[in-house]
């Protein structure tokens, strides 16, 4: 059984992590052109962006905001930077057509820890988002389409923040945000998938399910919030098209979530009451090199970081499309 079908109820509780594969309930979908994440693209993008550390003290982090900055404007984007304090957030924007009012937001932070590349953590991430203006600039949408390049994730959630705060004040109708977090590792071999201590007791069937895959960290995980669950089904249903499993994990934000569940930029979208979705690879649950100097693209798997995009792009063109 792929994880996409298994449905576990989730109970807030204090856990390091909370793991919860739910059944993916089909979305409703426009019948759309299916988009394809083009992977030599991605790969270029990829490599340039890891190059080098990205803090605000780091020259590269001015080059991969530049890139950012120019490829929007060359798809068709209006380009801003938002500056706030000692960093820049680059958003891009596509009004819609009938309903421009009613923003969908495709996003990643481009800075990294001090010291580190961040190949996984995330140029992965940031990679993604160009590869996902590339695919959905070219459609005509009903909503409008913002792509965004976050600064300072590490370690405040300080420009998803200082973005979200300034739309809430100018009460944008923001519908869902995507936030991609480190979507490029991704481990076949049995035990690969780790998990906090206490997870077998507190949820001894989806452990058992997970024994059954031998802990194979070959999976992409989806947190989200209650309102944005139709766009995280939507991911997951264009997951299994592409042959690529999911795991679902669906938050009540009006209940105990967690701190580790808040960990990424769609935290700041739910703290100003948007729906969000994080799509990540569970970061240190799988990757032993995030956050060190051997976050390298050499360590990635980029055959299953484009499946992920293109299953992503399909759910945000639904978004777009209501």
């Amino acid at each position: 059984m792929s994880l996409s079908r298994i449905r576990v109820a989730a109970r807030a509780i204090g856990f390091l992590f909370l793991f919860c594969l739910v059944a993916c309930g089909k979305a409703q979908e426009n019948p759309t052109t299916v988009l394809r994440a083009d992977k030599t693209r991605y790969v270029a993008d990829l490599t340039f962006i890891a190059r080098a550390p990205r803090t605000v003290v780091d020259a590269h982090h001015q080059e991969v905001q530049d890139l950012c900055a120019s490829r929007f404007r060359a798809l068709g984007f209006t380009v801003e930077r938002y500056k706030y304090d000692d960093g820049v957030d680059v958003i891009g924007t596509l009004p819609g057509n009938s309903r421009p009012a009613e923003i969908v937001i495709v996003s990643a932070h481009y800075d990294t820890i001090m010291g580190g590349d961040g190949a996984d953590d995330n140029a992965s991430g940031v990679a993604a988002v160009l590869e996902s203006a590339r695919l959905l600039a070219a459609g005509k949408h009903e909503r409008t389409l913002v792509v965004a390049c976050w600064d300072e994730e590490e370690p405040a959630e300080t420009g998803s923040y200082r973005y979200a705060s300034r739309e809430k004040q100018k009460l944008t109708q923001i519908q869902v945000a995507y936030v991609y977090d480190e979507i490029g590792f991704s481990k076949n071999e049995p035990n690969s998938q780790k998990f906090p201590a206490g997870f077998r007791i507190a949820y001894p069937l989806l452990a058992l399910k997970m024994q059954a895959r031998q802990y194979r960290a070959s999976f992409i995980m989806l947190i989200y919030d209650q309102k944005a669950s139709p766009w995280g089904q939507a991911i997951a249903n264009a997951a299994d098209r592409e042959s690529l499993s999911s795991a679902q994990l669906e938050v009540n934000l009006d209940g105990n979530v967690p701190t580790e569940l808040r960990g990424s930029d769609h935290n700041s979208f739910w703290g100003k009451g948007y729906p969000a979705i994080e799509i990540t690879d569970t970061a240190e649950y799988r990757n032993p090199y995030q956050h060190t100097s051997m976050d390298t693209v050499d360590r990635l798997d980029n055959d299953f970081s484009i499946k992920v995009i293109t299953a992503v792009a399909a759910s945000v063109q639904t978004a777009l499309n209501p």
